[in-house]
């Protein structure tokens, strides 16, 4: 992957090399210029794009501890596990404490929901994901994700949006794939070892002391 587009020093990544030919499509990299250093990265010949989001929500410290606990369970040689935020038979583990944080970690309204879309929770799933990189492996929350355009239809954009670590008190940070279902098929092992072989660093607080 030698030559392959990098982000460096972005929120929560201190380093991360893309995919082969993933390109930055973003006005700017400085994150000061952009919402939510937002950052996009789109492959050749077709809409896919891999995305960076920041978010300084507050965090409480049991609110990261839900997190961490889930991203450091032992899924016991298992690829995933889907986590349960509904009751759904079949799922022993009551995920929801998760899902409230969650909601805190990401920005919808950002990026994830551009155009007027809105998710269509009955149709999103997460999960526990062990992603595989060349160099290492890295257990992630992972939200695969579909939506209803502004005008209530089912839309056929989708996105694979991955949490790679527990938050910090000075908010976190997360990426996602999106594009159509056979886009997401064609990247989403490249985009999961990505992130697996990826740096991380937690967020400081804007009002901490340096």
């Amino acid at each position: 992957m030698s030559g392959a587009e990098k982000i460096q020093n972005q929120g929560i990544i201190e380093e991360m090399t893309l995919p082969d030919g993933f390109e930055c499509t973003s006005s700017s990299t400085e994150s000061n210029k952009l919402p939510y250093g937002y950052l996009e990265f789109q492959a050749p010949d077709c809409l896919a794009m891999i995305c960076y989001e920041e978010t300084d929500q507050d965090f409480r410290p049991e609110d990261i501890e839900k997190i961490e606990t889930v991203i450091n369970e032992d899924l016991g040689g298992a690829a995933f596990r889907e986590l349960n935020f509904r009751g759904l038979p079949g799922l022993d583990q009551d995920d929801s404490p998760v899902f409230d944080v969650l909601c805190f970690c990401f920005v919808f309204g950002g990026a994830l929901t551009r155009k007027g879309a809105m998710m269509d929770i009955d149709r999103c799933t997460w999960e526990i994901r062990d992603a595989a990189g060349e160099n290492r492996n890295r257990t992630v929350i992972l939200g695969r994700l579909k939506f209803l355009d502004g005008a209530g239809r089912k839309s056929k954009r989708e996105v694979l949006v991955v949490l790679p670590e527990a938050p910090s008190p000075g908010g976190c940070g997360y990426l996602f794939l999106e594009g159509n279902a056979s886009e997401l098929r064609r990247y989403e092992r490249a985009f999961l070892g990505a992130v697996a072989d990826a740096r991380f660093r937690k967020l400081v607080p804007a009002n901490s002391a340096e």
